[in-house]
């Protein structure tokens, strides 16, 4: 199935369609892809249809309010298969993965300071080019904050932050 941005922003999310253009270019160059926080698929969507092997999207997939996370993200992009899901807590999902053992890491699950440094604690190791993340802004100082203690100096584009390895 061909790559559209009209398709991709059907799916219900919080990503611009410049940053899910982003995404998906950056996954072109990538084999193997994890995605921290995949709410209802829509930058799953980019990363998918990047990619040419394996995108492992890890969330725990709990009700949005009165929205079923797990039955809308299957909808959106649960016939793909180059997609691999992992029902579980993020930093739970890192400890089934060796270090260095995929391209690219993708976080976009809690906004928090301390969720944000644990899920980068916890998969910087197991990625091998580039390590990335969503709302790199001041409505989420604690995505900031936990990125700029880890890393520093950071290239962001939008909203995402990235480091290349």
């Amino acid at each position: 199935m061909k790559y559209t941005r009209e398709e991709n922003y059907k799916i219900e999310g919080f990503m611009c369609a410049r940053e899910l253009a982003w995404l998906h270019e950056k996954a072109r160059s990538m084999d193997s892809i994890v995605e921290i926080g995949s709410f209802m698929g829509r930058s799953t969507y980019a990363l998918l249809h990047g990619c040419k092997g394996t995108v492992w999207a890890v969330d725990h997939f709990r009700k949005f309010g009165e929205i079923d996370l797990w039955k809308e993200f299957q909808k959106n992009v649960g016939h793909y298969k180059n997609l691999k899901v992992l029902k579980m807590l993020s930093t739970n999902g890192a400890k089934k993965f060796k270090d260095k053992s995929v391209d690219m890491v993708f976080i976009d699950a809690s906004h928090d300071y301390e969720a944000v440094r644990d899920d980068i604690k916890s998969w910087y190791p197991k990625a091998k080019k580039l390590i990335c993340g969503h709302d790199y802004k001041s409505k989420h100082p604690g995505v900031m904050q936990a990125v700029k203690e880890r890393f520093g100096e950071v290239e962001v584009f939008e909203t995402i932050w990235f480091k290349y390895l």
